[in-house]
């Protein structure tokens, strides 16, 4: 079990992808990381998954990553550098490039619509370091295609269940990533995996309410021991890192989404004590509430960005 404590878990992987060359016209879509409808994703380890349209040139990458990447192109084509040479990968075929490598992606004309993964560097998805880089045959493009876009679409929706359409989808997204990549377990297991992230959508539903060790393993039915070992395995998370973690992500939405003061945000996120909420969302994001708050309204605000919408 990795080691390190809780504030190594509760700070978000650094964004190190650099940006060499990108067409104004490009654009990328992602599930959104701090919503309680994708706990199903944060609880199988993805850090990240989205769908890029890409148009014309367009270069970007990272020298190291710290996580998986699987990069599908839907349409059109892209070259991958992941240390092995330029690949093509062309719609039919996935790009497995493991974590503490370099990814690049790279496409010189015309235009290529790709789904892409971020995979974290956990006990999950860890056979992935296997072989090394690699260009394999998709198995299912068109599930992927059809849970990644429809579960967008849910992501941006008003409408009515939409939040509930959009935790299926990514279910759905996690199962057909778990099979696409080798790492599906047997039937029972991935009924228990289910289970505790149906779980887990209801703990973030409710993070306001007392939550401890016990009272999370007697809601996925479970003991103490089971629990996390499940969740070491497939998150790399302790219950109580996980359950952090949603707290601290909730925190920052509302921090950013709302007018309410600290410590009602507090609060609502399950501390009695804003001044334990403070130390808490330090570890996580590097800063204090209030200034996380002043900080990232600022950029955003520059940047012309609308805040998350807190479901």
């Amino acid at each position: 079990m990795r080691r390190g404590g809780v504030g190594r878990w509760l700070r978000p992987a650094p964004q190190r992808v650099v940006w060499l060359k990108r067409d104004p016209r490009t654009r990328i879509e992602h599930f959104p990381p701090d919503r309680p409808a994708t706990h199903a994703l944060r609880a199988a380890g993805i850090r990240g998954v989205g769908i890029d349209h890409l148009v014309r040139s367009y270069h970007a990458g990272t020298p190291i990553s710290e996580t998986h990447l699987v990069y599908i192109p839907l349409s059109g084509s892209v070259e991958a550098d992941c240390g092995r040479g330029v690949w093509k990968v062309a719609p039919g075929q996935k790009l497995i490039a493991p974590a503490r490598g370099k990814h690049w992606v790279k496409m010189r004309g015309g235009r290529c619509d790709a789904l892409w993964v971020h995979l974290g560097d956990v006990p999950r998805w860890q056979s992935l370091l296997d072989g090394g880089p690699r260009v394999e045959r998709v198995q299912d493009l068109e599930a992927l295609a059809h849970a990644a876009r429809e579960g967008l679409s849910e992501s941006t929706s008003t409408a009515f269940a939409a939040a509930d359409n959009l935790a299926h989808h990514c279910a759905i997204l996690v199962n057909l990533l778990g099979r696409e990549l080798g790492v599906g377990g047997t039937g029972a297991r991935m009924q228990l995996v289910e289970r505790i992230d149906a779980m887990w959508r209801m703990v973030g539903a409710r993070l306001g309410e007392p939550w401890d060790v016990g009272r999370l393993a007697r809601e996925s039915g479970v003991s103490h021991g089971y629990l996390h070992a499940v969740m070491n395995e497939v998150a790399g998370l302790t219950p109580m890192q996980m359950l952090a973690l949603l707290r601290m992500e909730k925190a920052a939405a509302l921090l950013l989404n709302t007018g309410l003061t600290v410590a009602v945000v507090a609060e609502q996120v399950g501390y009695g004590s804003p001044y334990a909420f403070s130390d808490t969302f330090l570890r996580y994001s590097g800063l204090r509430p209030g200034r996380y708050r002043r900080r990232k309204g600022k950029q955003m605000a520059r940047a012309g960005a609308r805040p998350p919408t807190v479901r």
